[in-house]
């Protein structure tokens, strides 16, 4: 059987009141988050700093952009492999439980994942 209060791998009171600072009801005044103000305009100035000039400077940016993920999943991985206790966890995700793929919850939050 599976635990949907143990297993959820955030946490969205803390996504909803602190990253995006929402209001209890749609009643209260809105305040604006300044930090997420500031972060949109940084967005639009880098997109259209990417294409203001076409296709030639796209493509010099996607020479940064596509080893940059690449580079930093490495350094995540060295990182995590280097904790204590980093051998039981990867023991633990590589060891299948085949009892959990009899339960339905299981298959409706793959479902769920698949389609979003």
């Amino acid at each position: 059987m599976v635990d949907l209060k143990k297993d959820v791998l955030w946490n969205p009171d803390y996504f909803h009141d602190r990253v995006l600072e929402m209001s209890d009801s749609i009643e209260e005044p809105i305040s604006f988050v300044p930090r997420m103000i500031l972060l949109l305009v940084a967005s639009y100035i880098i997109i259209y700093g990417t294409v203001f000039k076409g296709l030639k400077s796209t493509s010099q940016v996607v020479y940064f952009t596509v080893p940059l993920p690449c580079f930093l999943l490495a350094i995540l991985m060295i990182k995590s492999v280097t904790l204590s206790g980093a051998l039981q966890g990867l023991k633990e995700l590589l060891r299948p439980k085949w009892e959990n793929l009899w339960d339905i919850k299981v298959w409706e939050i793959a479902f769920t994942h698949g389609i979003f």
